[in-house]
Parts: C-alpha cells; sequence; structure tokens
C-alpha cells in the first residue's frame, strides 16, 4: 500500500477484469451516458478479452495457440436487431470477410477454421494427432480415425465399441417422445446400459462433454443434455442416434 499513489483522477464507474462481462458493462456505460461520464477498466493483463483472448506461447521450439474459453463464434448478421451486431456497427468490426487460402507450400496440414472441430467433433474431416507418450513406440499417431483406430495401442474391444459410435447405425428408441426417454437418465445410462459399450467409452467422452457443457461428465448431464450439445455443436459423428 506505500506505493500507491493518488493521482487525483476521478470516474464515476470502475470495471475490473476486461473480458466479455467487463467490456459489456463498458460499452453499456459509453452508450447511455457517451461521453458526459467517465469510465475506468482495470485489467492485469496487457490484452482485453479475459477468458476469450488468444494464447500463443513456445513447446520446444514449437509455437503453440491455445484459445481459453470463447469458440465457435458466429459472426452476427448485417441486418440483424441485437446485441451483437450492435456492436459490430458501433465499433467498425466487418460483417463480412474471407479466409485466407491454404498455402500448400508451406503447410498440407488439414486444420480447421475452429479450434474444437479437428479435435473432437469433425476429427475426421482435419488431420489429428494423438500424443501417446515419449515412451510409446509410436509417441505420436497421426489420424487415427482414417484406418478405424487400428494404429492406436488400445485394446480391441475399446477400439471396437468406439468405431460403432463413430459410424452411429443404431436407433435404440422406438416411440414418441424421445425428449422425454433421454431425460429419463444420465448421459453415462444412455452409453453404457442402453447402446451396452464399455466404461472406458463413458471415460473417452466424459471430456468433451465437460469442456462443452460446465466440467462435469456423462454420469451428471443428462442423455437430453447431450442430444441438445450435438445439436449446438453439430456434434453428429460423436454421439449415437437417439442422441
Amino acid at each position: 500500500m506505500q506505493e500507491v499513489e493518488d493521482t487525483g483522477e476521478e470516474y464515476d464507474m470502475i470495471i475490473i477484469g476486461g473480458g466479455f462481462s467487463g467490456l459489456g458493462a463498458a460499452y453499456q456505460f459509453l452508450k447511455k451516458y457517451s461521453n458526459t461520464k467517465k469510465c475506468l477498466i482495470i485489467e492485469n493483463h496487457p490484452i482485453f478479452g479475459g477468458e476469450a483472448k488468444q494464447n500463443e506461447f513456445e513447446v520446444d521450439g514449437y509455437k503453440l495457440y491455445g484459445p481459453q474459453g470463447s469458440n465457435d463464434f458466429g459472426p452476427p448478421k448485417k441486418d440483424d436487431k441485437g446485441l451483437i451486431a450492435e456492436i459490430y456497427h458501433v465499433t467498425g468490426l466487418p460483417f463480412d470477410y474471407k479466409f485466407v487460402k491454404q498455402d500448400p507450400k508451406k503447410t498440407k496440414i488439414k486444420a480447421p477454421i475452429e479450434n474444437y472441430y479437428g479435435v473432437y467433433w469433425d476429427e475426421e474431416r482435419f488431420d489429428t494427432g494423438y500424443f501417446l507418450g515419449k515412451e510409446a513406440k509410436k509417441p505420436w499417431i497421426i489420424n487415427p480415425r482414417a484406418d478405424k483406430l487400428s494404429r492406436l495401442p488400445w485394446p480391441d474391444d475399446i477400439k471396437a465399441d468406439l468405431n460403432r459410435a463413430f459410424e452411429d447405425r443404431e436407433d435404440k428408441y422406438q416411440g414418441d417422445d424421445i425428449d422425454r426417454w433421454l431425460d429419463s437418465m444420465s448421459y453415462k445410462d444412455l452409453l453404457e446400459k442402453v447402446y451396452g459399450y464399455s466404461p472406458a467409452i463413458t471415460k473417452y467422452f466424459d471430456p468433451i462433454i465437460a469442456v462443452s457443457m460446465g466440467g462435469v461428465g456423462c454420469d451428471v448431464y443428462s442423455a437430453h443434455s447431450a442430444r441438445n450439445l450435438k445439436c449446438h455443436a453439430r456434434a453428429r459423428a460423436m454421439f449415437m442416434t437417439a442422441v
């Protein structure tokens, strides 16, 4: 406290944290009061954005990009009347843009335009590497879905169950109210009791559920919640027909 200096500055509002919430509050403050009042945002990082900012770091000489909280952020339409479109208009963010075309002279990696799709949901369409540890006979397995997981050193029964889940050819429900049926059980029960998958398959899906729905696994969320996740994330290849 001895190092604190009184600058004599006065503000009508002080916002702690420059993440989405803090920036949103500042935007609403500016919208209401314009330049008639003063607002201060206190942020302890050099870049605003909080959970939404992009992290870049080096590991063994390789630059890695690790986004945090925000994923699959779809830009609004220009004629949309919502808050996000309004912010785009006010701040001058572009509504129309083009993605840079991949230069085959620099890389041939099939990378998704969204950071999670190549990892969990559209894995068969993009290049994905599984790191099995430095001591493994083959530390990296690239695109294991290309040959039905045959190169992975996992038990055959586990690989068979995963392939069955990925192929998604089974329909276990023959009624009219699938939503009520799905909401009557956990996603873990749907996987293991209804579809007969090994608990190892539930363990495989646990982190997918956790990163998408609040940090807990298949034993907590209902099968209906998993179905909603499919609708939101277009996870067509990762969840069974009933979900």
